[in-house]
């Protein structure tokens, strides 16, 4: 993970921080600092040091990332920044308004690839499974076929009917996969089938909005979302290497405004709960005909 440096330490930032994420914080910088010393938001046996934003010019920008913690100062912070040739949204952000891209770049080390070790771990991963079965159970009757993306283990297809033609397809070579096809970086298998099935998928697509103009060969779309929100906070992100590895963290209403873009309208869903808390919630969407 790249360090993590908090500009200004004030008010706002003992605000702004979370113990965790203060514990995560290198150190801060501020321009207001008649010595350079440290700062304890969180008792002394958590000081940090606290230093003139010039320590700057021995860092690698690559290999930081900046949180501006005061709003009202940000203007300020930005010109600094700018001026030691850092970039906005990139090396420095707002801390009060974090967007996705934060999240991506600060665990750019890690890959949901590298958490895959091999076929066995995802066989054994029951709550796929489970979604498998429930997700099957909202395919439409006229289904003949489909292409399941991202299949994994191809836990689908012990849940359809005989009369319906199952495609895998998958980043790397799978067991029962039909297609390997990196969805970021390749044009999808020109097949026609009338579902594209897409499970645990959303997460790890680059370009939504590309991704989707591309499904061209399926009258239906059938995917899931979890639940997410919490993960767009500053202080809610989990110690979980396949939700830190997340390529997007684009929100279901986002998803949904692009499959109407492109002709796609909601048919119906599914959505569990989990006493209160966020769970899987699943959307089957049909193409309009148009004349």
């Amino acid at each position: 993970m790249k360090k993590i440096i908090v500009y200004y330490c004030g008010k706002w930032a003992e605000r702004l921080l979370t113990v965790e994420r203060y514990k995560e914080t290198a150190y801060f910088i501020d321009d207001d600092l008649p010595v350079e010393g440290t700062v304890s938001f969180f008792g002394e046996g958590l000081s940090k040091p606290v230093y003139k934003p010039d320590i700057l010019d021995s860092e690698d920008p690559d290999n930081i990332i900046i949180l501006i913690s005061d709003n009202y100062h940000y203007g300020d912070a930005k010109k600094t920044l700018e001026a030691k040739g850092l970039t906005e949204n990139r090396h420095f952000f707002n801390g009060w308004k974090l967007s996705p891209n934060f999240y991506k770049l600060y665990y750019s080390d890690s890959s949901w690839q590298s958490n895959e070790e091999n076929d066995r771990e995802l066989i054994n991963q029951n709550s796929y499974d489970d979604r498998s079965r429930i997700m099957a159970s909202l395919i439409p009757e006229d289904v003949g076929s489909l292409l399941d993306i991202g299949c994994g283990a191809c836990f689908l297809k012990q849940y359809l009917p005989d009369r319906i033609k199952y495609y895998g397809l998958d980043y790397c070579q799978r067991e029962g996969a039909d297609f390997v096809c990196d969805i970021n970086n390749e044009a999808m298998p020109d097949i026609k089938v009338d579902m594209y099935y897409m499970a645990g998928l959303v997460y790890y697509v680059d370009d939504m909005d590309k991704f989707i103009s591309g499904l061209t060969n399926a009258e239906y779309i059938l995917f899931d979302y979890g639940g997410t929100e919490r993960y767009l906070r500053l202080d809610g992100v989990p110690a979980d290497p396949l939700v830190n590895a997340r390529n997007n963290f684009v929100s279901p209403e986002e998803i949904f405004n692009i499959l109407r873009k492109y002709g796609f309208t909601y048919e119906k869903g599914w959505w569990d709960p989990q006493n209160g808390k966020v769970g899987w919630h699943i959307y089957l969407f049909k193409k309009l005909k148009t004349d």
